[in-house]
């Protein structure tokens, strides 16, 4: 049976597709703890790095900021967030 808890110094580091300076870590997924429709992801950013322009089809994202500061930009709309910040990325929507 697998464990409901995960630490995230054991989940591998892989660095996301039109993305740099970023590392990101799969908390909840199929592979850590079995979820099906659920992924939650811890990604560092380094200053001054992060997405390029782009949508995932068919999944919606939400960004939680943990520390730092970050320019998030959802369909035309950008906003500078700061630390407990959250944003909403729909499904198919440029990012």
């Amino acid at each position: 049976m697998r464990s409901h808890f995960v630490r995230a110094a054991d989940v591998p580091a892989y660095h996301p597709a039109n993305h740099s300076g970023t590392v990101n870590r799969r908390l909840i997924g199929a592979d850590t703890v079995g979820a099906r429709n659920l992924e939650v992801v811890l990604g560092v950013i380094e200053p001054n790095e992060g997405a390029a322009p782009h949508a995932h089809p068919g999944i919606e994202q939400a960004c939680y900021l943990l520390e730092g500061r970050a320019i998030a930009e959802v369909g035309g709309e950008k906003r500078e967030m700061a630390p407990g910040d959250c944003c909403f990325f729909p499904a198919d929507v440029i990012r």
